[in-house]
């Protein structure tokens, strides 16, 4: 029976949980016209119909 010969991992597991991000952001709106209809955006993805405005940065760095 041959033992296997293991890679290194890419980073310590300490350097793996900095990468992860304390907490989500994540904003949405209601805007209105002077009729207090709601402004809807088309979603790009199907099947998603009609939404809010709304979305999250892609990076937020906190320390």
């Amino acid at each position: 029976m041959s033992a296997e010969r293991l890679e290194p991992l890419p980073m310590t597991p300490q350097e793996m949980l900095d990468q992860i991000p304390a907490f989500t952001v994540y904003a949405g709106a209601l805007i209105t016209d002077p009729d207090d209809g709601p402004l809807l955006l088309r979603s790009v993805y199907a099947g998603k119909g009609w939404q809010l405005p709304a979305g999250s940065p892609t990076t937020v760095r906190t320390r």
